[in-house]
């Protein structure tokens, strides 16, 4: 069995991950507008062209592409409030599928991980 963490990595880990969500959240705050129907949510903006098919094509695309933009961020978010989440409830680098200690090594690679991953 692997030692726990100790609580320097863990700190490290925390700010980290406090660190993205900040981010995150500035990147989704420029991209979009908050939604009219749910509360803490964002939907995607976008310019308005004019009134031109061309325009149109041209304002589709582009709120496709912010669209796509927008619910990744969302994910990504959601990924990172849920390690803070098991950060706070100590479970924080517990593999979900194995419940055995996700290494340091991964961690660092990617916070938000659930799962370690096999050593090639």
């Amino acid at each position: 069995m692997e030692k726990a963490f100790d609580q320097s990595f863990l700190d490290e880990m925390k700010g980290e991950l406090e660190e993205e969500k900040q981010r995150i959240e500035e990147e989704i705050e420029k991209r979009s507008i908050k939604s009219s129907r749910e509360a803490d949510h964002h939907e995607p903006a976008y310019d308005d062209l004019g009134d031109k098919t061309e325009d149109n094509a041209t304002e589709m695309a582009d709120f496709d592409v912010t669209f796509n933009v927008e619910t990744t961020l969302e994910e990504q978010l959601k990924r990172v409030e849920e390690a803070l989440q098991r950060l706070a409830n100590g479970i924080y680098g517990i593999d979900e599928e194995t419940g055995m200690q996700i290494s340091e090594a991964r961690l660092r690679a990617n916070p938000t991980a659930t799962v370690d991953i096999a050593p090639e």
